[in-house]
């Protein structure tokens, strides 16, 4: 699980030395992703903050929305912070392109804990990135 989660934020997470951010409309590996953070690196829900991104006129208010990002990643309300309503550009509205739910970003404001997986990620890969650690 640890090498996992950390090689999925190598992958798809904002590299920051002060905190771990990783954004993305994809609900499995945001789960995949709460579950490295809890059981891995033994966060709890209050360490967590969750940002939603989506577009409305697809049939769903903004708290549809909020509901399907919170229960399928069964993190409590108190940890999402305003969501954030755009106008769905032209390019966003082609046929496969709609993204139903938007997007949702995870984010943990722990130095300790974002130093721990970049130095992990460095480890696990034989690398090194002086420019993510303190």
């Amino acid at each position: 699980m640890h090498i996992a989660g950390c090689m999925l934020y190598w992958g798809e997470g904002a590299k920051n030395k002060n905190s771990l951010k990783m954004s993305n409309s994809d609900v499995g590996m945001l789960t995949f992703y709460m579950r490295f953070l809890r059981e891995s690196l033994q966060l709890d829900d209050d360490q967590i903050v969750v940002r939603i991104v989506c577009y409305l006129g697809n049939n769903l208010s903004e708290q549809d929305i909020e509901s399907y990002w919170l229960e399928n990643l069964q993190i409590p309300a108190t940890c999402l912070r305003k969501t954030s309503v755009n106008i769905q550009p032209i390019s966003s509205q082609q046929k496969g392109r709609k993204l139903l739910y938007g997007t949702c970003e995870i984010a943990v404001h722990l130095t300790r804990v974002a130093q721990h997986v970049l130095g992990a990620i460095q480890e696990y890969a034989g690398i090194e990135k002086p420019e993510w650690l303190m």
